[in-house]
């Protein structure tokens, strides 16, 4: 029997080539350390934070220091305009028909309030109306390639239904609403899209309808939750990511931050992992603006840290020297 999972999550209102990876051991004077976005965003998905780097001033009205930067951690800060899949230009209600055409994706700009769902809310998608046939749906579920449609009459959501319920359902010409099983999961629009994610995750769905005051508001899909995270990620940006790991105790945000600020390297992202167990390491990835990062490791790797990989990163002639020195001392033990 196929049914629609139910809302018990739902919330009150109120990436490269092959890693290279250090294997050296970890020495008082040498320092030896990329949480993957996982489709599903799953419960083991790493936790993210988006480090935002502003010039540094000393006082009011004072002039910027060369290479200065106050960093904070913030939700976001990206602006999600207005697209064909997620404004109507046609002034259409939820329950209005629209074309069938696979909608496009929202482009993330920098600069405004903190993300939160309201700024993903996809509104081409077609709501069905309960008596639309199951024909109708199927054809709506195809060229959208979604498994699930949401129902709404009159600005209010009557359900979710499932392709596979349409596909199985005994008598074709019944309504579509007579498909819908359970209260669907839903959320509110000023919900952040981490929280978004792992209430998808949950619920194992690809998409989750957003309702504000009772009223159906739209969709929030999977893959623009994932467009969000690699904006946040900054992962189209060139430069190199390191992942390093550290004792639970040894997290320091502002040594790490004075560290890469010392050797002239700002931070584009930090992406940090819950130890597997509960004395285990906290991996952080981190996102560069630079793609030698020879010298910094070696920094790193002073002051106690443990790089396992670093991606992305051109080898230099210092790094080459380097790994020929290494070599050669150990031929010689």
């Amino acid at each position: 029997m196929c049914r629609v999972p139910p809302s018990d999550f739902s919330p009150r209102r109120t990436g490269q080539g092959p890693a290279r990876t250090g294997t050296a051991p970890l020495h008082h004077s040498l320092f030896a350390s990329n949480a993957a976005i996982r489709p599903a965003f799953g419960p083991c998905s790493p936790a993210f934070f988006s480090v935002a780097a502003v010039p540094g001033r000393s006082r009011p009205g004072a002039v910027p220091r060369s290479g200065g930067m106050d960093r904070f951690l913030t939700y976001g800060g990206m602006d999600f305009p207005g697209s064909a899949r997620h404004d109507d230009p046609a002034g259409r209600g939820p329950t209005g028909r629209k074309s069938c055409a696979p909608p496009r994706g929202p482009r993330p700009q920098r600069g405004g309030a903190p993300m939160t769902v309201r700024r993903l809310i996809t509104r081409s998608i077609p709501a069905l109306p309960p008596n639309a046939s199951i024909e109708d749906a199927l054809e709506c579920c195809l060229a959208h390639r979604l498994p699930y449609l949401p129902v709404v009459q009159t600005h209010t959501l009557v359900g979710l239904v499932s392709e596979e319920c349409l596909l199985d359902a005994p008598d074709e010409h019944a309504p579509v609403a007579s498909l819908c099983t359970g209260r669907p999961l839903t959320i509110p629009p000023d919900l952040h899209p981490f929280e978004a994610a792992r209430l998808m995750a949950e619920a194992r769905l690809p998409l989750l309808p957003v309702v504000d005051d009772d009223r159906y508001e739209g969709l929030v899909l999977q893959t623009d939750l994932f467009t969000v995270f690699t904006a946040l990620l900054a992962t189209q940006e060139p430069g190199a990511i390191l992942v390093i790991e550290m004792a639970p105790h040894d997290l320091s945000m502002s040594h790490l931050a004075y560290i890469f600020e010392s050797q002239g390297v700002r931070i584009r992202s930090i992406a940090s992992e819950a130890p597997g167990r509960l004395d285990g390491p906290i991996r952080l990835t981190v996102k560069l603006n630079v793609t030698d990062t020879a010298r910094l490791r070696h920094v790193l790797e002073h002051h106690g840290y443990r790089v396992t990989a670093y991606y992305n990163e051109d080898m230099t002639d210092e790094e080459l020297d380097f790994r020929v020195a290494a070599f050669l001392h150990y031929l010689e033990v």
